[in-house]
């Protein structure tokens, strides 16, 4: 296998296992918000649990790791994957302590809180990064 095949395997090793994350998100990770959400209930569930957190920030990180994967084999530029790493990173942290105080809000702004929640939990930065280094790639090679 050459370095072409190369890149193809690992191009497909990320985004199966970030399509698996997606898909057996019910068996993989404890996350209340998931019924929640999906009821349309008004009461809030406990998410005050260090489980909630710990699954939030582990399934962040695999999401992000295999984006950064992805878009790494994908581009070949170091300062794309370092752009991408950085803007995950920055992501996470304001994310994260958004999270935190809507959570301990007595009346959380649901809809912030959902969208926030996906940001942590979906690979959502992926696409919008895709596009932007495309973008970029295309503006490098014709200007």
């Amino acid at each position: 296998m050459g370095k072409q095949g190369l890149r193809w395997f690992l191009g497909l090793l990320f985004v199966a296992a970030i399509i698996a994350i997606r898909l057996y998100e019910d068996h993989l990770w404890y996350d209340p918000l998931n019924g929640f959400f999906a009821e349309g209930s008004t009461q809030l569930p406990d998410l005050s649990s260090i489980h909630f957190h710990g699954t939030v920030v582990v399934r962040f990180l695999l999401n992000a790791v295999f984006s950064i994967g992805f878009i790494h084999v994908l581009f070949v530029n170091r300062e794309y994957t370092k752009l991408a790493a950085w803007i995950q990173l920055i992501t996470f942290a304001v994310c994260l302590v958004l999270l935190e105080i809507f959570i301990t809000l007595e009346q959380p702004p649901i809809r912030s809180l959902f969208w926030v929640r996906r940001v942590l939990t979906y690979p959502l930065l992926l696409f919008v990064l895709l596009a932007f280094f495309y973008r970029q790639h295309l503006l490098v090679r014709h200007p």
